[in-house]
Protein backbone atom coordinates (compact mmCIF):
# COMPACT_ATOMS: atom_id res chain seq x y z
CA UNK A 1 0.00 0.00 0.00
CA UNK A 2 2.95 2.36 0.80
CA UNK A 3 4.74 1.36 -2.46
CA UNK A 4 1.56 2.26 -4.47
CA UNK A 5 1.00 5.72 -2.49
CA UNK A 6 4.92 6.29 -3.40
CA UNK A 7 4.06 5.66 -6.78
CA UNK A 8 0.79 7.51 -7.45
CA UNK A 9 2.73 10.56 -5.71
CA UNK A 10 5.28 10.08 -8.46
CA UNK A 11 3.01 9.75 -11.47
CA UNK A 12 1.15 13.31 -9.99
CA UNK A 13 4.24 15.43 -9.92
CA UNK A 14 5.18 14.11 -13.38
CA UNK A 15 1.47 14.68 -14.47
CA UNK A 16 2.30 18.58 -13.50
CA UNK A 17 5.75 18.45 -14.71
CA UNK A 18 4.82 17.84 -18.08
CA UNK A 19 1.56 20.22 -18.13
CA UNK A 20 4.28 23.05 -17.37
CA UNK A 21 6.04 21.76 -20.81
CA UNK A 22 3.13 22.82 -22.54
CA UNK A 23 2.46 26.07 -20.47
CA UNK A 24 3.34 29.41 -21.24
CA UNK A 25 6.26 29.14 -19.90
CA UNK A 26 8.17 25.67 -20.45
CA UNK A 27 12.06 26.38 -19.41
CA UNK A 28 11.59 28.08 -15.97
CA UNK A 29 14.89 27.63 -14.29
CA UNK A 30 16.57 26.27 -17.96
CA UNK A 31 20.52 25.65 -17.87
CA UNK A 32 22.87 23.49 -19.99
CA UNK A 33 21.97 19.78 -19.34
CA UNK A 34 23.93 16.65 -20.58
CA UNK A 35 21.32 14.17 -22.61
CA UNK A 36 23.20 11.39 -21.65
CA UNK A 37 22.17 12.16 -17.71
CA UNK A 38 18.09 12.93 -18.85
CA UNK A 39 18.78 9.72 -20.85
CA UNK A 40 19.93 7.58 -18.07
CA UNK A 41 17.69 8.77 -15.26
CA UNK A 42 15.09 8.21 -17.37
CA UNK A 43 15.30 4.80 -18.30
CA UNK A 44 16.46 4.28 -14.84
CA UNK A 45 12.93 5.03 -13.77
CA UNK A 46 11.18 3.04 -16.62
CA UNK A 47 13.48 0.04 -15.80
CA UNK A 48 11.11 -1.43 -13.39
CA UNK A 49 7.99 -1.15 -15.44
CA UNK A 50 10.29 -2.73 -18.69
CA UNK A 51 11.88 -5.45 -16.39
CA UNK A 52 8.28 -6.29 -15.78
CA UNK A 53 7.23 -7.16 -19.33
CA UNK A 54 11.10 -8.57 -20.17
CA UNK A 55 12.06 -5.08 -22.02
CA UNK A 56 15.56 -4.12 -22.11
CA UNK A 57 15.75 -0.70 -22.23
CA UNK A 58 18.97 0.50 -24.41
CA UNK A 59 20.54 3.82 -23.30
CA UNK A 60 23.18 5.29 -25.81
CA UNK A 61 23.78 9.22 -26.10
CA UNK A 62 26.83 10.99 -26.70
CA UNK A 63 28.34 12.32 -24.04
CA UNK A 64 28.88 15.58 -25.40
CA UNK A 65 25.97 16.49 -26.43
CA UNK A 66 24.20 19.15 -24.27
CA UNK A 67 20.86 21.08 -24.67
CA UNK A 68 18.99 24.26 -22.61
CA UNK A 69 16.07 23.20 -20.54
CA UNK A 70 15.17 22.05 -17.18
CA UNK A 71 17.06 18.68 -16.21
CA UNK A 72 13.45 17.86 -14.22
CA UNK A 73 11.18 18.86 -17.10
CA UNK A 74 13.57 16.76 -19.54
CA UNK A 75 13.89 13.73 -17.43
CA UNK A 76 9.73 13.63 -17.48
CA UNK A 77 9.44 13.88 -20.52
CA UNK A 78 12.00 10.96 -21.94
CA UNK A 79 10.53 8.99 -19.35
CA UNK A 80 7.17 9.78 -20.95
CA UNK A 81 8.31 8.12 -24.04
CA UNK A 82 9.82 5.11 -22.71
CA UNK A 83 6.64 4.44 -20.67
CA UNK A 84 4.93 5.02 -23.81
CA UNK A 85 7.51 2.47 -25.84
CA UNK A 86 7.29 -0.16 -23.28
CA UNK A 87 3.46 0.19 -22.88
CA UNK A 88 3.74 -0.58 -26.86
CA UNK A 89 6.31 -3.19 -27.19
CA UNK A 90 5.16 -6.45 -27.33
CA UNK A 91 7.13 -8.47 -23.90
CA UNK A 92 10.36 -9.62 -24.90
CA UNK A 93 10.58 -7.54 -27.82
CA UNK A 94 13.76 -7.49 -30.06
CA UNK A 95 16.12 -4.54 -29.50
CA UNK A 96 15.33 -1.81 -30.82
CA UNK A 97 17.78 0.93 -29.71
CA UNK A 98 18.39 4.67 -31.79
CA UNK A 99 21.01 7.22 -31.09
CA UNK A 100 20.56 10.67 -30.71
CA UNK A 101 21.23 12.82 -34.32
CA UNK A 102 23.87 15.30 -33.91
CA UNK A 103 22.24 17.40 -36.56
CA UNK A 104 20.25 19.41 -33.68
CA UNK A 105 23.41 20.62 -31.97
CA UNK A 106 24.87 24.27 -32.89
Amino acid sequence: MQREGTRLGQLVGELIDLSRLQGADPLPGSNLVQVASVIAEACDRARLVAERRDITVVRRAPADLWVRGNENQLVTAVRNLIDNAITRTARRAPEWPSRPSRRWRR
